[in-house]
């Protein structure tokens, strides 16, 4: 009898640690399923108010194949994306905003050298995501994505870099550097990197972006742990991001090859800038190390009830079918 319940205070909290995580899990998951209704239905809030205000369909039409206005619309769609979820995940779990999204000046050394070097490994990741593309598409398999016009001149420019890069980086790393990996910290920080990833990944609806995504996500999370703030993973998103914008902008005015010899150099001069922050980083010989968390379960063990709460399982498979049927 003594055997038995001593085995049984050795079970109690695990289960009882099974049990908190998975309530936060499905917070998240929820959290996630809200974001993909805004995607979904906003288009059909959008029609309704600009009937209800008095506008014919062709006008309303007319003014969605404007690449400015879906530029403008852009940002107010991502916005309305992340807070409102965010809003219901820190609700779910009982948390206050300032009591799990880490807003003050970051804390941690060498912080130059943090950003360019997460920066270089979003480009590595970057070109992972597109070696892969071109294996699956060798293979057959082609997954649809979206090509939207970009509007053109400065101005342009401009709107195109605050709907891609700004308020993406802004609204994004709140929600998931903020919000997602600060509730499942609690669980370690090792397990909140990597579900706050899979998280970021799935968030994007699009098996093209997914891996690219997931790799992203690990180094922000990484850094915004080290930095005990999300400003230096807003700036690496951004960054990320405006460099994207840019080449886009290349393709519309220059030749090809010119093009490619550009990105080519960029990619050079990145990689070496990337190769020192690395070494300069490593100076520190714990700038690996994570806190570990008290917890009773390994790290696997942590993912796979992750992935297994049922609103987790959901919100990945509407992510999936979002991708295949609606992208």
């Amino acid at each position: 009898m003594n055997d038995k319940f001593s085995s049984y205070k050795e079970i109690s909290p695990i289960l009882s640690e099974k049990n908190e995580q998975r309530k936060v899990a499905g917070a998240v998951g929820l959290s996630l399923l809200a974001l993909f209704a805004i995607m979904i239905g906003w288009s059909f809030v959008y029609l309704r108010i600009m009937v209800n205000l008095g506008f014919n369909i062709s006008f309303i039409t007319k003014l969605t194949e404007n690449p400015a206005f879906n530029e403008i619309i852009q940002i107010l769609v991502s916005t309305l994306m992340t807070i409102l979820p965010t809003f219901i995940l820190l609700r779910a779990t009982h948390r206050k905003a300032r009591d799990v999204i880490e807003l003050g000046l970051p804390k941690m050394q060498n912080k130059t050298a943090y950003i360019v070097a997460a920066v270089g490994f979003c480009m590595f990741a970057s070109i992972v995501s597109n070696v892969l593309a071109n294996i699956f598409a060798a293979l057959g398999l082609s997954f649809p994505s979206i090509d939207r016009e970009l509007p053109r001149g400065v101005l342009g420019f401009f709107l195109a870099t605050l709907s891609t890069a700004v308020f993406p980086a802004l609204v994004e790393e709140f929600m998931m550097r903020g919000a997602v990996l600060g509730v499942l910290r609690r669980f370690g920080d090792g397990f909140a990197i990597i579900a706050s990833s899979l998280v970021f990944a799935f968030m994007h609806a699009s098996l093209t972006q997914f891996a690219f995504a997931f790799m992203v996500g690990l180094i922000l999370g990484f850094v915004t742990i080290k930095a005990k703030s999300i400003w230096p993973a807003v700036i690496i998103h951004a960054a990320n991001n405006f460099i994207s914008v840019v080449f886009s902008y290349l393709a519309l005015y220059i030749d090809i090859n010119v093009q490619n010899m550009v990105f080519y150099v960029f990619l050079l001069l990145i990689f070496a800038a990337t190769a020192c922050a690395i070494v300069k980083i490593s100076e520190d010989r714990e700038f690996l190390k994570l806190e570990k968390a008290e917890t009773k379960n390994s790290e696997a063990q942590k993912i796979g009830w992750f992935l297994t709460t049922p609103w987790i399982v959901v919100a990945f498979c509407v992510a999936i079918a979002i991708s295949i049927f609606l992208r």
